[in-house]
């Protein structure tokens, strides 16, 4: 039987990560490029275009004329075993370092890296490896607030599921966030 919460709650789930980009093309050449999404069949128009990868959460890339501005309150986190491999393809591919980002020393958990893409929108690349942010954590809390044991990379984790155990369809669930904060645009500040 569903809590209250749950009952709340309903369908709402989080469909699409949306990024505004400047050049549609360049985004999406570098998104692809980057972690292989390719753009869907189902285009709609040249304002939008959704990028997709097998049984992974949807990029939409969103025209805008307007450089990212104000504070970062939202921003990818990208997991691999092989960061560093990974930060220079990126780089070579567009992106830009960020070294001067808040509390880098302090930084608990994972190595971190951030970039900033070809249109300004910073993400990180986090160290996945053994003693890092994903191997660290088992176990989540799913919405009963009951343990949920996971292996690293379960995109369920933490979502209800079907009858037979599996995940609702279109559902993914959380990795283990790092614990770091990206940097303020226009903060020149080394740390």
């Amino acid at each position: 039987m569903a809590t209250k919460e749950e009952r709340e709650i309903g369908d709402l789930r989080l469909a699409t990560v949306v990024v505004n980009v400047r050049d549609m093309e360049r985004a999406t050449e570098f998104w692809r490029r980057a972690i292989g999404y390719h753009p869907a069949d189902d285009q709609q128009d040249g304002h939008f275009r959704t990028l997709v990868h097998a049984n992974r959460t949807p990029i939409v890339l969103q025209l805008t004329d307007r450089a990212p501005s104000g504070p970062v309150r939202v921003h990818l986190d990208l997991y691999t075993q092989e960061q560093q491999r990974h930060v220079e393809r990126l780089i070579e591919l567009g992106a830009e370092r960020v070294d001067d980002w808040p509390d880098r020393e302090e930084s608990e958990g994972p190595e971190v890296v951030v970039l900033r893409d070809p249109d300004g929108n910073e993400f990180c690349v986090v160290d996945t490896a053994s003693g890092s942010s994903e191997s660290q954590v088992s176990e989540v809390t799913n919405m009963r607030g009951e343990p949920e044991e996971i292996s690293p990379g379960d995109a369920t984790a933490g979502y209800p599921t079907g009858e037979s155990g599996s995940a609702q369809e279109g559902t993914a669930g959380p990795l283990a966030p790092p614990r770091h904060n990206p940097p303020e645009p226009g903060n020149k500040s080394a740390r």
